[in-house]
């Protein structure tokens, strides 16, 4: 009935704007321990409308500072700091961080292969330390390997001989296997 109108419709192309880096298990333990050594680092490609993008690219995860005694990532790259390339589905790829025998922050960084001026960096998972160890051997009692306590400092050097009820401080520091410093408690 004469009534008439234009409308103007513009198509975007979701494309990637920035990456997600998340991991459920922001702490894991030195290897050995007989806890935890591994966690899944996951990256969400973010398009331009917000949502994860539905094309297929490749993300590679790299270790950028770490504590630096053997922690690695798999897929295993071109060197075990850095990942091979890992192509995303439905806008996600994840690998997994594995502990080596230093505990410490653990700082990572995501990348989109095909732009790398796309990226995400975090430190927001930690390599915990291991309980205190003391190893005997089953053939030779005598033999043992201490680990529990690496340094035992008195307060004073020179005791006073006449002074028989001067009280000395004594500090002990407890290690894992490997020489960490126990966690608290």
């Amino acid at each position: 009935n004469g009534l008439r109108d234009t409308v103007k419709v513009f198509y975007v192309k979701n494309f990637p704007t920035h990456i997600l880096l998340t991991t459920k298990t922001p702490y894991i333990w030195v290897r050995d321990t007989g806890s935890m050594q591994q966690t899944d680092i996951t990256a969400t490609v973010i398009g331009a409308t917000g949502d994860p993008i539905e094309i297929n690219d490749g993300i590679q995860f790299q270790i950028v500072n770490g504590p630096g005694e053997g922690e690695h990532l798999i897929p295993q790259g071109s060197t075990p700091e850095k990942t091979s390339i890992i192509h995303t589905v439905n806008g996600v790829a994840s690998a997994q961080l594995r502990s080596g025998t230093r505990a410490g922050t653990v700082q990572l960084r995501a990348t989109l292969v095909d732009d790398p001026s796309i990226a995400a960096q975090t430190t927001n998972i930690v390599i915990r330390s291991g309980p205190p160890y003391m190893w005997v051997d089953p053939a030779n009692p005598n033999y043992v390997i201490q680990h529990g306590i690496t340094l035992i400092q008195p307060g004073k050097c020179n005791v006073a001989f006449a002074n028989p009820v001067q009280q000395i401080a004594v500090t002990a520091i407890f290690v894992d296997r490997y020489n960490n410093p126990i966690e608290k408690g």
